[in-house]
């Protein structure tokens, strides 16, 4: 008994010690996604290079969420319900890769026509004649 709980107090100091580490972390990366939100809104939004420099995190969630709704309004009423069905993207290799296939699988299917034929006639041709009543 006395081992688990110097295990469970050992555990409990070692999170006590990494949590600042943990916080720091947690932190730069609500920081790194706030200043690509901001990036995106001033690209999008053409706002000038002054205002922008004095936004707070709290502004630039606003002005985001205000983004996002304005974009799903624009594309509900753009789109009729016809053709909300979402375009796959697809990268310009694959058109290219397909055509590859393509090109090796219609020579694979001649091979095996081919092949076939021969060997239908070499099974017609040695089992002729050779059938015992």
């Amino acid at each position: 008994m006395m081992g688990s709980e110097c295990e469970a107090g050992s555990s409990s100091k070692h999170r006590k010690k990494n949590k600042p580490l943990m916080e720091k972390k947690r932190r730069a990366r609500i920081n790194k996604c706030l200043s690509q939100l901001k990036q995106i809104l001033i690209q999008d939004q053409h706002k000038n290079s002054q205002s922008h420099a004095k936004w707070e995190k709290a502004d630039i969630l606003e002005m985001t969420v205000e983004y996002l709704k304005t974009l799903r309004q624009q594309k509900s009423t753009d789109t009729s319900p016809a053709t909300t069905v979402p375009s796959p993207t697809v990268p310009p290799t694959v058109p290219l890769q397909y055509s590859n296939f393509m090109q090796q699988y219609l020579i694979y299917q001649q091979q095996l026509a081919a092949f076939s034929s021969y060997m239908n006639f070499n099974l017609a041709s040695t089992n002729h004649g050779n059938f015992s009543k």
